[in-house]
């Protein structure tokens, strides 16, 4: 099959995202997902890093998810597993997180 394309048409952006996805409490829990944002933006290495902090939180019991919308660490959570989720927490939701714009 061939396609033809108006001479007047851009070419397609195509952008490759950053994306985790984990089950907390087993099959029957709700899936999470949460991106990191496109490729340009962070690099492979950085995404990397990313997955393998949240796989350790995810493994630990705390929603990575939860901590990056600001709900608190849980207190009753191990304290290796707080010193993660702080250091996650300062590491990549600070620097992740998208600041509200002021409309005038």
């Amino acid at each position: 099959m061939v396609r033809s394309v108006p001479q007047n048409t851009p070419p397609a952006r195509v952008t490759a995202g950053f994306l985790f996805r984990c089950r907390l409490g087993g099959r029957g829990a709700k899936q999470e997902k949460i991106t990191l944002g496109d490729y340009p933006t962070y690099s492979l290495a950085e995404a990397r890093s990313w997955r393998d902090d949240r796989k350790i939180l995810a493994g630990r019991g705390l929603s990575p998810m939860a901590l990056r919308r600001g709900d608190p660490i849980p207190e009753d959570a191990a304290p290796a597993a707080k010193e993660l989720a702080q250091a996650f927490i300062n590491a990549w939701c600070l620097k992740t997180t998208r600041l509200p714009t002021k409309s005038a």
